[in-house]
């Protein structure tokens, strides 16, 4: 099966894992995952802007996939046991990394985003946090940002629990807006040393690569977006994925925009339990 496209980050790995590239993590009705021998993942679903930054595009998911089954890979070719082979040599490659703002002030998109529709209701154990984490943005003070995103981690049920999703957002709005910052302040190697026991694989992942300024095709076309138009498209194509996992994100880039732009008070941003 030609793989359709993608992510920067998982494209080498077609030709460089190891020849035991992994097993068959999960599988679902619209896509499936791969965890490579190293622990990290490939999410494969079909056509349509890249789910993940650890995400390939494939015409249709592959048959009789299992969990646990053998993944093994020949020259830049994977095969999965009992199923077909993913031949990757002519994908196209999908920049995930989210590059700093030189254009776009973040009041301009979140004045975008506000004609996206209404808020969310709170999770009630996540306002705290959702406070702490506003605070910490808006005054850059690492040592509260550390201590309010270990209380979203795994906050919520679900594949990808809504605490991890909205942090997703908060993170893309930084790197986007605050680049730099994430990094400098030692929160990446903190908050990564702190995933694994605390959330779900797949919840880990994508914060993983967050943390690395990493993220699905909508959240970097939200942020990079030169439009309203632009901006509604990718928002609204971002509130498709997963039950709520999308809207949770979303709802973490409102209220990081928030912080940054002083708005917080006024406007407070969502955040549901996936359901």
């Amino acid at each position: 099966m030609i793989v359709l496209a993608v992510s920067d980050g998982i494209a080498d790995r077609f030709a460089q894992i190891s020849s035991e590239a992994g097993r068959v993590h999960s599988v679902f009705t619209s896509a499936c995952n791969i965890q490579w021998s190293d622990g990290r993942l490939l999410a494969l679903h079909g056509p349509g802007w890249l789910r993940a930054p650890f995400a390939a595009a494939v015409p249709r998911l592959p048959k009789n996939l299992v969990p646990g089954g053998v993944v093994q890979r020949t020259g830049s070719r994977i095969q999965m046991l009992n199923s077909e082979e993913l031949v990757a040599d002519h994908a196209a490659r999908i920049e995930t990394g989210m590059p700093a703002a030189r254009d776009m002030e973040p009041a301009r998109l979140a004045g975008s985003l506000a004609q996206c529709g209404s808020a969310r209701p709170f999770l009630p154990s996540a306002e705290p946090a959702q406070r702490m984490i506003a605070a910490a943005i808006a005054r850059r003070d690492s040592g509260l940002f550390l201590a309010s995103v270990r209380q979203l981690i795994g906050l919520g049920e679900g594949l990808t629990p809504a605490g991890d999703d909205c942090l997703v957002g908060i993170l893309a709005v930084l790197f986007r807006f605050v680049p730099g910052w994430v990094e400098e302040s030692a929160v990446k190697e903190q908050v990564a040393t702190y995933l694994d026991d605390h959330t779900t694989t797949i919840g880990r992942e994508f914060v993983w690569y967050a943390l690395r300024g990493a993220f699905s095709e909508p959240i970097v076309r939200l942020l990079t977006a030169d439009s309203d138009a632009a901006v509604q498209r990718a928002a609204q194509t971002l509130c498709t994925f997963g039950a709520t996992s999308g809207a949770d994100t979303l709802a973490g880039v409102k209220l990081a925009l928030d912080a940054l732009t002083g708005s917080a008070s006024r406007c407070r941003s969502t955040l549901v339990e996936e359901t």
